[in-house]
């Protein structure tokens, strides 16, 4: 039984450090998108194709740190029971 819920305990732990590292990521992408917004001078078309892209990063992101506090919270809730 602790066997068991020792590997579920690193499961969850290996599923948070991969999507702490798919947040940097993705952080990092969105922040590359705004700079080169910042730094474009292009059409209107150009600059809502770049706030598209913003917002699905920004919407992926939000769906990681969500997955990452379940995550949490189910670890938590392991070693509390």
């Amino acid at each position: 039984m602790y066997g068991k819920i020792k590997r579920e305990s690193d499961d969850l732990k290996r599923d948070i450090r991969l999507l702490n590292q798919e947040n940097e990521r993705l952080v990092k992408q969105l922040e590359q998108a705004r700079v080169g917004q910042q730094s474009m001078v292009g059409t209107d078309k150009a600059s809502s194709q770049n706030t598209a892209g913003d917002k699905d990063v920004a919407r992926r992101l939000k769906k990681r740190e969500l997955e990452c506090q379940a995550l949490w919270e189910t670890l938590r809730d392991m070693y509390s029971s």
